[in-house]
């Protein structure tokens, strides 16, 4: 997963990270974070060569073409809250929210 950067001489690894923090990870060599808004984003740029590696549910490109998820165990769980206002939309929101919550979790391994 090494590669040269065209303006660099020193070997480096590249790992998009959605929406958290730069991280401690297991490997050698210098690691850069880029953050995204979307994942979608680090897809496109893993595909095109751009970057080594993306951080993302185990799941979601299990089956893509040209992509294959690398043998490592998670490198961390992040607990996330939900604030919003007590109106009758958000209780929608939220119950929706919770059944898809629960449809990931049934799905083990897999994106529900």
């Amino acid at each position: 997963m090494k590669r040269r950067h065209a303006r660099e001489t020193r070997q480096y690894y590249d790992w998009i990270l959605s929406n958290l923090p730069p991280i401690a990870v297991p490997y050698q060599g210098n690691v850069d974070f880029y953050g995204l808004r979307r994942v979608e984003q680090g897809r496109k740029l893993l595909l095109e060569g751009r970057v080594d590696a993306l951080i993302t549910f185990a799941g979601r490109y299990k089956n893509e073409p040209g992509m294959e998820p690398a043998p490592y165990p998670a490198l961390r769980r992040v607990d996330l809250g939900l604030v919003c206002h007590d109106s009758q939309y958000a209780r929608i929101v939220l119950d929706q929210f919770d059944r898809r919550i629960q449809l990931v979790k049934s799905a083990g391994d897999e994106e529900g």
